[in-house]
């Protein structure tokens, strides 16, 4: 039994990530303006002129730098961003098992 990513979209992903910032408390005005990356698209987080948020996509070359002293294991989703209790339920929150 394989453990393979599941087919999601990067909209997908932001909603997610809204639905939990929501749930720890966090209002649309801070989060506005929060930029995601998924593969060659770049996804913002913008106000429509009705209030509501939106998340604006832009397809583009992407290159990401990070630092060695940065990466380090933890207990978040590195797909959506949902923290866990292990970092075994961090990998196995955008998958799904192949059968």
């Amino acid at each position: 039994m394989a453990i393979t990513q599941e087919h999601v979209e990067g909209k997908d992903l932001v909603q997610k990530w809204v639905q939990q910032s929501r749930s720890h408390g966090k209002t649309d005005d801070q989060i506005i303006g929060t930029v995601f990356v998924y593969g060659d698209e770049m996804l913002t987080l913008e106000k429509a002129e009705n209030g509501e948020l939106v998340i604006e996509s832009k397809k583009t070359p992407v290159v990401i730098f990070r630092k060695l002293n940065e990466l380090h294991k933890s207990n978040v989703c590195r797909a959506c961003g949902t923290e866990y209790h292990s970092h075994k339920e961090a990998i196995q929150c955008c998958a799904s098992e192949d059968e």
